[in-house]
């Protein structure tokens, strides 16, 4: 499935060591890793007025989706930041919110999680929720399954270069880097040739015009 017309939400986050790694949620959990960057899934929205809207990070929401970022990879110890970006239709009658926490609050997550104490470990977790926003007609019955629903998503986790470029547009800077190097060499060139130029032309309005030559006077006597 591809989005061609998509919200996202983007989050830029430091990551710091931690004690505490949790394997898994639940049998189902999500994990971004390294090696699983990207994911496909799918939400289950809530409805406007549901207690969830104003619950407590103690208190959570069964409904959230939790996504465990793992950063252990030797190839991702290296940098400090990452971004993560979560897209999905632009039609989606919903709103996706997605925070990013070193340890997950609520309590009933954590009783249902499988957690290791050991080394101190990259990890972090991520909580998605959606919203149901459908706007419906004054005065109709609306049924409680129209006000929940699955909607898709696309989840992509990834390091950021200097602490702010994304690595997917890792290629785009290889191709322009060559692009932009030759203009660097040029530069000073075109520059030179439009000073000398700009020289020339001001060394011209500078420089007095010849005066005329006067016209050959005429003879005072007539040939016989």
């Amino acid at each position: 499935m591809s989005f061609a017309l998509a919200n996202t939400e983007i989050i830029n986050f430091s990551v710091q060591p931690s004690n505490m790694k949790i394997t898994h949620f639940t049998n189902e959990s999500i994990v971004l890793a390294h090696d699983q960057a990207r994911v496909q899934h799918t939400i289950s929205t809530i409805a406007p007025d549901s207690p969830c809207i104003n619950a407590s990070d103690d208190e959570g929401c069964l409904k959230d989706l939790w996504i465990i970022l793992n950063f252990d990879h030797d190839n991702w110890r290296e940098y400090g930041k990452f971004t993560l970006r979560l897209s999905y239709a632009a039609s989606t009658p919903a709103d996706i919110s997605l925070t990013v926490t070193d340890v997950p609050r609520p309590a009933w997550l954590l009783e249902a999680a499988e957690v290791e104490d050991n080394e101190p470990t990259y990890q972090m977790y991520a909580r998605i929720r959606a919203v149901n926003n459908s706007i419906f007609t004054p005065g109709v019955t609306i049924p409680a399954e129209a006000l929940t629903g699955e909607i898709p998503f696309i989840l992509v986790l990834e390091p950021l270069y200097f602490g702010f470029l994304p690595a997917s547009i890792n290629g785009c800077i290889q191709f322009l880097f060559p692009i932009v190097f030759c203009v660097s060499l040029a530069i000073p060139r075109i520059i030179a040739f439009f000073r000398d130029a700009v020289a020339d032309a001001r060394k011209d309005r500078e420089t007095p015009p010849p005066a005329p030559t006067p016209p050959p006077s005429k003879s005072r006597f007539k040939r016989e």
